[in-house]
């Protein structure tokens, strides 16, 4: 069989494509998962129309190239979808199944050499593999953007200043704060702080329930970034466990103002709680 040959066979696989997408589709059930049969039935069409011009054309690059875009666009919608990668790869044995079965009975009894038949493999498995290569690289830079969006949001919501006054705010901290969110705590805060023209900043510290090296310099890089903006903090509701922790670690936070709790902290710079 010679080259003419093979390329004759792709064309028959791209024009049988939408039969053999059928086929392939008895096997296959992701419309359990909420996908659309339509578009599935595009999609994996497509992809068979793809292989059989991977064996078409003299242009191996220029396929590969095509069949890249394919990968890229259904792992993207496979991601989109939250169709779990395993499934969207099941897939994979019976495309071959299928392409060749229909190159067996397209060839009928003619036997075909080493060569050809070397040819005709490489170049399918070749199309098969760039297409999981390039699904499985869409799908996961999709979803590590969509985590880190997540992400962001989330440590978005953890710094949380509530204005109390024209001039006042509170920060309440709560939890653990490692390095990714004490730096986002500072740039927020300092933000905030600007566009609110605060004087006063209160960092209620109720919620957190240990005091190491990060969560302390953080509070005091906030002190000293805020005091070059005219803004003094003065930090509040430090629980017992809070305040043994710093003395045992030799933690110093005598630049800031401290207090009890928050009422202490507001009425420490003339704020009073009406309770009428």
């Amino acid at each position: 069989m010679n080259a003419v040959q093979i390329a004759s066979l792709g064309e028959g696989i791209f024009q049988h494509r939408e039969q053999m997408a059928i086929e392939i589709g008895e096997f296959l059930r992701f419309s359990r998962h909420g996908l659309e049969s339509e578009e599935v039935m595009k999609i994996r069409a497509n992809f068979i129309g793809l292989i059989g011009q991977a064996l078409s054309r003299h242009e191996r690059e220029e396929a590969l190239e095509e069949i890249s875009r394919w990968g890229v666009e259904f792992g993207t919608f496979a991601a989109e979808q939250e169709l779990p990668l395993d499934d969207a790869l099941q897939f994979l044995p019976h495309y071959r199944e299928a392409i060749f079965r229909f190159i067996q009975q397209e060839i009928g009894d003619d036997l075909l050499s080493f060569n050809a038949y070397h040819a005709i493999e490489s170049k399918v498995n070749t199309a098969i593999d760039e297409a999981v290569y390039t699904f499985s690289k869409a799908y996961v830079d999709h979803n590590r953007k969509a985590a880190e969006l997540t992400r962001q949001e989330i440590l978005e919501l953890s710094v949380p200043i509530v204005p109390l006054t024209d001039d006042v705010a509170v920060l309440t901290l709560i939890g653990s704060l490692d390095a990714c969110r004490a730096k986002q705590l500072l740039e927020k805060t300092l933000e905030k702080g600007s566009e609110l023209e605060l004087s006063y900043l209160i960092v209620d510290l109720s919620g957190v329930h240990q005091m190491d090296n990060v969560v302390s310099s953080s509070i005091l890089q906030l002190h000293q970034a805020l005091k070059l903006l005219g803004i003094t903090v003065i930090l509040s509701g430090m629980r017992p466990e809070l305040s043994q922790q710093i003395v045992t670690q030799g933690i110093s936070l005598k630049q800031l103002r401290i207090t009890r709790s928050l009422p202490e902290a507001m009425i420490s710079i003339g704020l009073y709680i009406n309770n009428n």
